[in-house]
C-alpha cells in the first residue's frame, strides 16, 4: 500500500517462479486500485503483466505492461 497526502493505491499481486537457462524467471500479474483523484488517480484499476529475470550473478531485468 502507498500512501500520499491520504490517498491510497493498493496493488495486489499473482505469479509464479520458473528456471529458464540458468536464471529464474517471475512472470506476474498486479492489479492496482486507487481512492485518488490526484497524481495516483491513473492507477485506478489498472492490471499490469511483469517479467522479472535473475541470473545466477544477482543481474535481473524488469519488464511490466498495462494491460489494455
Amino acid at each position: 500500500m502507498l500512501i500520499i497526502s491520504g490517498y491510497y493505491t493498493i496493488a495486489k499481486g499473482y505469479g509464479r517462479g520458473l528456471t529458464e537457462a540458468g536464471k529464474i524467471v517471475y512472470l506476474t500479474a498486479q492489479l492496482y486500485s486507487t481512492n485518488s483523484t490526484g497524481r495516483l488517480a491513473f492507477l485506478k484499476d489498472i492490471v499490469g503483466f511483469s517479467d522479472w529475470q535473475v541470473d545466477n550473478s544477482g543481474n535481473y531485468s524488469y519488464k511490466m505492461w498495462q494491460f489494455k
